[in-house]
């Protein structure tokens, strides 16, 4: 353990933690503003397309690919935002 705090500062730490925890906590502060703003249904809509994005930007990105399961589970959550959001009605069904 002691060689791996050997150099270890608080400024370096400070310095490669502090601006991933400014963002996480600004982010915080944003999805309470926007729970405070909008409406239940539309807050849900938008955070879960939140998912979505992120796992389109590690593939587009990183080339990271989904297995056929998360597949699956991004395009039921997909489907679930639409669904009520309104873009899309089961009234036909």
């Amino acid at each position: 353990v002691s060689s791996e705090l050997h150099g270890w500062t608080l400024s370096s730490s400070l310095l490669l933690a502090g601006f991933p925890a400014l963002l996480y906590a600004t982010q915080g502060v944003l999805t309470y503003l926007g729970y405070q703003n909008t409406d239940s249904v539309t807050f849900n809509g938008l955070n879960q397309t939140k998912t979505l994005s992120a796992a389109l930007w590690c593939f587009l990105l990183m080339g990271k690919t989904q297995s056929i399961v998360q597949m699956a589970a991004l395009g039921i959550l997909l489907f679930s935002a639409m669904l009520f959001q309104g873009s899309i009605s089961l009234t036909g069904l």
